[in-house]
């Protein structure tokens, strides 16, 4: 099993440009297997990168995780 971060952990965390740019079109609304044929990847590491995003940030949801990367300005 993954180790828990602290909330400092999670506070320093940057994320990869990939990660940034999948953040910014489910912002557009675009689904999984559109972002997957633009960033030229499978709909399965879209989900996962967003999996790690909410992992790395300390939550559960993708509403939560949007919030979240508003609130630090990606």
């Amino acid at each position: 099993m993954g180790s828990v971060q602290t909330e400092t952990e999670c506070l320093d965390f940057q994320p990869s440009d990939k990660q940034i740019e999948i953040v910014k079109m489910v912002r557009l609304g675009m689904s999984y297997q559109e972002i997957a044929e633009a960033l030229f990847v499978s709909s399965r590491t879209v989900r996962r990168e967003i999996k790690r995003l909410k992992g790395e940030v300390g939550v559960t949801t993708l509403p939560a995780l949007l919030a979240d990367v508003t609130r630090r300005g990606w």
